[in-house]
């Protein structure tokens, strides 16, 4: 059996984007009252045919200076404009939350620390779901029109098994990770103290293997960034009939970046690398494998 660690150096990448532009058509999930006025919001179309790219339901909270002013549920997504109804006096900030739960809120105590403290729901048996979150500022001038640009709340790993043909995978196996992660994050490398470690599993009933007719990426797993916490990536599988087992070490996972292990046979001595890279944009970063 042969066995290579894996040294990767992992990379943050958020998104974050406000701009100004006109649209007629917006939806109004919410009526105006005194003193204040209806403010644009547009949802940018999520391109790609990966039902991760797809927002499914959308929440808001907006607070002030901390302090919970409301909340808005199951927006309307069917279409990519509409109008929330908040005080025209205030500075205001928003957070956006797709594809998941809405939030339990107790008015009295809610608050914008508070928003900050809500976790994912733990699934320890099975990966995390995707979810995807925003955080927002609208002024006073309500005829600006601000963009919300969501961003995915888990990591995902992938696995390419090269181009020899010779490379079969059996099974890959994810351990250490954590079982939640906040779900509004400034500093989205933090998760909850006690977040539990975890053990996925994918095995293949037919065997993964090489071929210069592999193209893209085999998504295998999503995760929960797990902050300072190490995980552990092993791949079990044959190479020319062999048994291999193959790790890789993550110091750190962080949400929204892909991370590809990449496998590579020469002779019977297995190699490989980790490519992290930021979900929509961004350069590959290449491991140095421990050898």
């Amino acid at each position: 059996m042969k066995t290579k660690n894996l040294l990767t150096v992992l990379v943050f990448a958020g998104t974050f984007c406000a701009s100004c532009t006109q649209d007629d058509s917006f939806s109004t999930p919410s009526q105006e009252a005194t003193g204040e006025d209806l403010f644009k919001f547009t949802l940018p179309t999520r391109t790609g045919d990966k039902a991760d790219g797809v927002v499914s339901s959308l929440h808001a909270y907006a607070f002030s200076e901390g302090q919970y002013l409301r909340k808005f549920e199951n927006i309307d997504v069917s279409t990519d404009n509409f109008q929330l109804s908040l005080p025209a006096d205030k500075q205001k900030k928003l957070f956006f939350l797709a594809n998941h739960t809405p939030l339990t809120v107790y008015e009295d105590t809610f608050s914008e620390a508070e928003a900050l403290k809500s976790v994912s729901t733990p699934t320890p048996a099975t990966p995390p779901a995707v979810f995807l979150y925003a955080k927002v500022s609208a002024g006073t001038a309500a005829t600006e029109n601000v963009d919300i640009s969501l961003i995915r709340g888990v990591a995902r790993i992938d696995i390419n098994p090269g181009t020899d043909n010779k490379m079969s995978i059996d099974s890959i196996e994810f351990t250490g990770g954590a079982d939640r992660t906040y779900l509004f994050s400034d500093t989205p490398a933090n998760i909850p103290a006690d977040a539990a470690g975890v053990i996925y599993k994918k095995k293949y009933d037919t065997p993964l293997t090489g071929g210069a007719d592999i193209t893209g990426k085999t998504e295998v797993f999503y995760v929960y960034e797990n902050g300072s916490k190490e995980a552990d990536i092993t791949v079990f599988g044959k190479y020319n009939g062999i048994s291999i087992e193959v790790k890789a070490k993550a110091p750190s996972m962080t949400r929204n970046n892909i991370y590809t292990i990449k496998l590579q046979g020469v002779g019977q001595v297995i190699s490989g690398t980790i490519d992290i890279t930021p979900w929509e944009t961004g350069d590959d970063i290449i491991a140095t494998p421990d050898i």
